[in-house]
């Protein structure tokens, strides 16, 4: 094809946009932690909670969410970069808090349909053999893949 000046035009294709994935609050603490990249231009999937307490579960950064914690009416841009600058570059591993027994609770909270606090109670209460048979009553012809 001719353009204007009688040259020949090659036509190049439209380069296609990246779409953004929604990052997730893992990735913000994993950037904290270990300061792979800098995230703060990007804090769609950003979540205050969930970033500080899993900061909270490192003993080195209990101080930190502490002091964010005293301050909650702060932006998510100026709480992520509060964490991005002030805690030490390290890859850290601690498991996420967890109760004992939860999946006991669960059974037991399903089968009398209370609340998980009511199933703390009642998991006090019960003996082995009527958590077997709770449990085996609502898992009676379940398959697992």
């Amino acid at each position: 094809m001719e353009n204007f000046f009688g040259l020949q035009s090659k036509e190049l294709p439209e380069p296609e946009l990246e779409k953004k994935k929604k990052r997730s609050p893992f990735d913000y603490v994993r950037s904290i932690t270990q300061k792979t990249e800098y995230l703060g231009e990007d804090l769609a999937g950003y979540s205050q909670f969930l970033v500080a307490r899993a900061l909270a579960s490192y003993p080195d950064c209990i101080l930190y969410v502490r002091e964010m914690n005293i301050a909650p009416a702060i932006t998510d841009r100026m709480h992520y970069d509060f964490f991005y600058h002030a805690v030490d570059k390290r890859k850290r591993f601690a498991e996420w808090y967890k109760k004992e027994h939860f999946e006991i609770l669960v059974f037991i909270s399903s089968y009398y349909n209370v609340s998980l606090k009511k199933a703390e109670e009642f998991h006090k209460i019960l003996t082995e053999s009527q958590l077997k048979q709770i449990e085996h009553s609502l898992t009676y012809g379940v398959l697992e893949k």
